[in-house]
């Protein structure tokens, strides 16, 4: 038995890997719900985040076991020009998940969507750096976006 019980529990720890690559078991990497709503986390520059499944093309993500912020587009504005942001959002079958606009100069968080279903809105903050994040808590979804930079009327 002494010599058989490193055996077993190498054997119990790949069934565990295996179980858990199979079903996606989710590691959140730390990310708390609480940080899913401050503006002050989401609108840090650096991103943190982990998938079970990520998908990502332009203008296109599809995910699984999502936690934390992630960075999909960075745009810079300038004087006399507006951003405009639409596409919709597919599905989100678990867990919490927005689409973010970050304003880089002071960190103004504003929600594009959070609602599965066409999304088109135009933003109209001055010119600068801005950031697309995606936003999410355990989530798995689908999201097509567009971003264009249009001329203010």
């Amino acid at each position: 038995m002494g010599n058989k019980l490193p055996l077993i529990i190498f054997i119990l720890l790949c069934m565990t890997m295996i179980s858990c690559s199979m079903i996606g078991c989710n590691f959140d990497n730390g990310y708390s719900r609480e940080e899913f709503y401050d503006d002050a986390v989401l609108a840090q520059t650096a991103d943190r985040y982990s998938y079970t499944i990520r998908n990502v093309s332009e203008g296109r993500l599809e995910f699984k076991g999502f936690f934390g912020r992630d960075t999909l587009q960075q745009e810079a504005v300038s004087e006399g020009k507006s951003l405009r942001i639409s596409g919709n959002f597919e599905q989100v079958t678990t867990g919490l998940f927005k689409l973010v606009l970050v304003r880089k100069t002071d960190g103004r968080v504003t929600t594009i969507t959070d609602q599965v279903g066409p999304f088109n809105q135009t933003f109209n903050q001055g010119d600068g750096e801005f950031l697309i994040k995606a936003i999410g808590y355990r989530a798995t979804g689908k999201i097509n976006y567009a971003v264009d930079l249009i001329e203010n009327p």
